[in-house]
C-alpha cells in the first residue's frame, strides 16, 4: 500500500506542465492575466505583444474550429504562453487549457509557409475543441480510458483540421516508415494526419463528424464502435487498408524518382549512427555528431583525424604479404599471377577519433563551422544559463588546447559560421520570435548585431562567400515562406534571391563565388538545386524519391557532399555533381493513389491575422486563487478499504492541490488521509503535506514473527532544487530540504497482533 501511495503522490506532481519539463519553476517571471470574450491569456514580462497576437488569432479560430466539431459554445479556455525555456511544443489538457512555448525560429523550416505562433494555437486549441466534442458525464480518467481513442486519432484530427501535409509533416516520416516496414511504429503525430487525409477521402469529411458525435445506451463515447457504424469498417481493417494505400503511394512515387548512386557517388563516414558532419577545408579533420555506441545516452561530437602513417603501415604490410604469395605453385598453376599483378591496391582511410563533447546540439541541423587553418570548431549546443533556462549557445573547440568555450551566453544563439580569413563568426540569435544576424571575433568579443528586423522572422543558416564580400542565408519574412537572401558586407543591402512558394534553405557556396547550391522543397520532396548568381536562375540537380539535404561542398573536389534519408544507415553520404541534368519524368500515378494528400476539411481556417483588432476585457496580474480545475479524481475499491485519489490545479498549473483519503470498512475504523500542496510559482517549488497514518516503516524485531510497523501521521515542509553547471543537460543535481513533525504508532504483529506502547 506504501507503494500505492508513494506513486500517487508522484504522479500528481509529474503532469506535463511548462516548470514540469526543465524542473525549474522561474520565479524570476511575473505573469498577468488579460481576459478576452473567449479565452483568458496567461503570459509573462516581455513577451505582452506575442500574448496580443496569441489572443486575436484565438478568438479567430475559434468559430471555425467549433463548426469543424459541429459544436455551438465551449467553456472558456485558458492559455499560458511562455519563453522561460527554448522548447519548440506546446500542448494541450482535458482541462481548457493550453500551454505553448513560444518564440520558435527553427520551426520555419517544418512550417513551410506558416508562422508557428498561428499554428501552434490553432493546433492546440484543436485538442480541446475535439476533447469538449468527445465529452461525456463520465470524468476523466475514465472517460478516455473508456472511450479508447487511439492517440492517431488525436494528433492526426489536429493537422487535419489546421494544417497542409508537407515534407516535414509528415511525407519524410513515411517515406522512412515504408521503406523500413515498420509502419506501425510512426509517430502518432505522423500517422495519424496520414490516417484522417485518407479517412475523409475514402469515407467524406462529414463521417468524421458524426463518428465523433455518437454515443452508447449509456451515454458514453466508445470510439471503435462509432467507427464501424459510420465507416462500415472495423478500425484494425481501416488500419491495414491504410498501410497498403500508403505503400502503394510511396513504392510508386519512389519507382519514378532517381536512385541514390545514380545522382553521385555514395560514401560513408567513421561513426556508428550520424546527425551530423563538418569535413576541415584540408580534409584531414572530419567532425561528426551522433554516436559511436548504440547503448550510449548523450550524442557525442567527435573530432576524426586521418592517421596517414597507420595508413601507410597498412599498406606495406599488405604489399609484404602479396609479394609472399606472388611465387606461389598454385597460383603460378591456375594462371593468376598477372591478374593479381595489375590488381589496383585501394587504400584504406584509417582515423583517429577522439570525443571533445556531449550532450544536447541544435536539432534541426546541427550546422558546424571549421575554420579556415581547420585548427578550431563552432557548433551550437543546448544548456542551462541565466535563471537556468534551456537555450541554446554557440560554442567553439580550439584544436591546440583541445578545450571547448562558450562564445555566447543566454543568446539564443545558433547557426554559426567563420569568415573566410577566419576572425569573424556570423550566427542567429532570436528574441520574441524576432531573428537578426549577428558577428563576433572568433574569442567570443566584439558581439556586433548586422541586421536590424524588428518583426517576426526566422533566419537560418548563414554561409559567408568565399570571397568575403556577401553572405547567403534562409529567412521567412513577413509572408512566411522561407526563401535565400544576399547580404552584401560593405553596403548592408539585402536581396531576395529565390522566391519558390517551398522552402529553400542550407545554402552552400561553389569556390568561385558564383553559384550556390541549396536544398529546397519544391515538388514536396527535399531536393538540390543551383542557383546562378549572374543570370539569378535556379536548376534543379537531384530528383531522388527519399529526401537529400546539401550540407558542405567537398573539400579538394567539384561536388557538393549530401546527407540522405536515414532508412538504410545512418552514416550514408552521398557526393553530388552540382550542375547535373536531372534524369526524370513529370510524375504519372493513379488519382485514386495520390488525392488523399490534399483532402481539406470542409471548414477551412482562413484569412487569419495576428494583427487583427480584438476586445481586451480586463488586463491585470495574475492570481491563482482566481480559477480552480479539477484534473483527476480516482477511487480504488479493495475488500478492505476503498481509495480515492483526487488533484486539482489553478488555471496555471502552479499551484497543484491533491487528496489521498482511505476509508476503512473491515470494522477497525483506522481511515487514513494525505493533504498536498504544491506551489511552483515562489522560489525552487516547495510543498506542504498534512497526513494522518499514510506512511509507515516496516522491519524486523527481535525475532518476531511478523514486522514491526511505525505508522506515521503528521506535517512535512519539502523544496527540491534542481542545479545544473551549464555544460551538459545530463549533469543534473538535485538538492532536497525537508522538515517534519511526526506521530509515529508503533505496533508489533504477531499472532495475537498486540500493540506496543512507547
Amino acid at each position: 500500500m506504501k507503494f500505492i501511495y508513494t506513486m500517487i503522490l508522484y504522479l500528481s506532481l509529474c503532469w506535463g506542465f511548462t516548470w514540469q519539463f526543465s524542473g525549474r519553476t522561474h520565479p524570476e517571471l511575473n505573469w498577468t492575466t488579460m481576459e478576452t470574450e473567449h479565452f483568458r491569456v496567461h503570459f509573462h514580462q516581455g513577451i505582452e505583444d506575442i500574448a496580443k497576437e496569441g489572443a486575436s488569432i484565438s478568438e479567430q479560430v475559434r468559430p471555425t474550429l467549433l463548426q469543424q466539431m459541429g459544436l455551438d459554445d465551449i467553456p472558456i479556455i485558458d492559455i499560458i504562453f511562455t519563453t522561460e525555456d527554448e522548447i519548440m511544443n506546446g500542448f494541450a489538457m482535458h482541462t481548457y487549457t493550453t500551454f505553448i512555448w513560444v518564440d520558435q525560429n527553427e520551426a520555419a523550416v517544418w512550417l513551410e509557409d506558416e508562422k508557428w505562433l498561428y499554428q501552434v494555437v490553432a493546433h492546440e486549441l484543436q485538442h480541446i475543441v475535439f476533447s469538449h466534442k468527445i465529452n461525456t458525464w463520465l470524468p476523466e480518467p475514465w472517460e478516455s480510458l473508456y472511450s479508447d481513442t487511439p492517440g492517431w486519432v488525436w494528433e492526426g484530427l489536429a493537422e487535419y483540421e489546421t494544417e497542409r501535409w508537407r515534407p516535414h509533416r509528415a511525407d519524410i516520416s513515411h517515406k522512412y516508415h515504408v521503406l523500413k516496414n515498420n509502419m506501425d511504429k510512426m509517430d502518432a503525430h505522423h500517422d495519424g494526419y496520414s490516417k484522417l487525409l485518407y479517412w475523409s477521402d475514402r469515407f467524406g469529411d462529414s463521417t468524421i463528424v458524426s463518428t465523433f458525435s455518437e454515443r452508447d445506451k449509456l451515454g458514453l463515447f466508445k470510439f471503435e464502435k462509432a467507427f464501424k457504424k459510420h465507416t462500415g469498417v472495423e478500425v484494425k481493417q481501416f488500419n491495414e487498408d491504410w498501410r497498403r494505400h500508403m505503400n502503394t503511394y510511396y513504392y510508386g512515387y519512389r519507382s519514378q524518382k532517381e536512385p541514390l548512386d545514380e545522382i553521385g557517388e555514395v560514401v560513408s563516414l567513421p561513426i556508428k549512427k550520424l546527425d551530423s558532419f563538418a569535413f576541415s577545408s584540408d580534409s584531414s579533420k572530419i567532425a561528426l555528431l551522433g554516436k559511436d555506441d548504440k547503448n550510449q545516452w548523450d550524442r557525442s561530437l567527435i573530432i576524426a583525424v586521418r592517421d596517414t602513417a597507420k595508413e601507410r603501415e597498412r599498406l606495406e604490410k599488405q604489399l609484404k604479404e602479396d609479394e609472399k604469395t606472388k611465387f606461389d605453385f598454385f597460383t603460378k598453376l591456375i594462371g593468376d599471377e598477372e591478374k593479381e599483378e595489375k590488381k589496383e591496391k585501394k587504400l584504406k582511410v584509417l582515423w583517429d577519433k577522439k570525443e571533445i563533447d556531449y550532450g544536447y546540439f541544435h536539432y534541426t541541423g546541427e550546422y558546424m563551422s571549421w575554420s579556415p587553418n581547420s585548427e578550431k570548431l563552432v557548433y551550437t549546443k543546448y544548456h542551462f544559463d541565466e535563471n537556468q533556462s534551456m537555450v541554446y549557445d554557440v560554442k567553439i573547440w580550439d584544436s591546440e588546447t583541445n578545450k571547448t568555450k562558450w562564445l555566447t551566453q543566454s543568446m539564443r544563439a545558433i547557426h554559426p559560421a567563420f569568415s573566410p580569413d577566419g576572425e569573424k563568426i556570423i550566427f542567429v540569435s532570436h528574441e520574441n520570435s524576432v531573428a537578426n544576424m549577428y558577428t563576433m571575433n572568433n574569442d567570443g568579443s566584439d558581439i556586433e548585431k548586422i541586421t536590424s528586423y524588428d518583426y517576426e522572422t526566422q533566419i537560418l543558416c548563414p554561409s559567408y562567400a568565399p570571397d568575403g564580400t556577401q553572405v547567403v542565408f534562409a529567412m521567412a519574412d513577413k509572408d512566411a515562406n522561407m526563401d535565400l537572401y544576399l547580404l552584401e558586407i560593405s553596403s548592408g543591402n539585402i536581396r531576395r534571391i529565390t522566391n519558390d512558394p517551398a522552402v529553400d534553405y542550407n545554402p552552400i557556396w561553389h569556390p568561385g563565388s558564383d553559384f550556390i547550391t541549396y536544398t529546397s522543397h519544391s515538388g514536396s520532396t527535399p531536393n538540390l538545386h543551383t542557383l546562378s548568381l549572374l543570370t539569378g536562375e535556379s536548376k534543379q540537380v537531384s530528383d531522388v524519391g527519399e529526401a537529400i539535404w546539401s550540407w558542405q561542398w567537398t573539400p579538394k573536389d567539384t561536388t557538393i557532399m549530401s546527407t540522405t534519408l536515414k532508412d538504410v544507415d545512418t552514416v550514408r553520404v552521398v557526393k553530388v555533381n552540382p550542375h547535373r541534368d536531372i534524369t526524370t519524368q513529370a510524375l504519372s500515378m493513379r488519382d485514386k493513389y495520390t488525392r488523399w494528400r490534399t483532402t481539406e476539411p470542409t471548414y477551412l481556417l482562413k484569412n487569419v491575422d495576428p494583427k487583427k483588432p480584438f476586445e481586451i476585457i480586463s488586463t491585470k496580474p495574475y492570481r491563482f486563487t482566481r480559477k480552480f480545475k479539477h484534473l483527476i479524481t480516482i477511487p480504488i475499491p479493495t475488500d478492505k478499504e476503498l481509495l480515492i485519489i483526487s488533484i486539482w490545479t489553478d488555471a496555471m498549473a502552479r499551484h497543484l492541490f491533491t487528496g489521498i483519503g482511505v476509508l476503512d470498512y473491515t470494522g477497525d475504523n483506522k481511515h487514513r488521509f494525505l493533504l498536498d500542496y504544491y506551489n511552483a510559482m515562489i522560489g525552487p517549488g516547495f510543498g506542504l503535506t498534512l497526513s494522518s497514518l499514510m506512511d509507515f516503516t516496516m522491519r524486523p524485531y527481535d525475532n518476531s514473527r511478523y514486522a514491526l510497523i511505525e505508522e506515521i501521521s503528521g506535517v512535512t515542509l519539502y523544496t527540491n532544487i534542481p542545479w545544473n553547471r551549464g555544460e551538459h543537460m545530463s549533469s543534473e543535481h538535485q538538492f532536497q530540504i525537508k522538515t517534519a513533525y511526526n506521530d509515529r504508532q508503533v505496533q508489533l504483529y504477531e499472532q495475537t497482533n498486540n500493540k506496543l506502547d512507547f
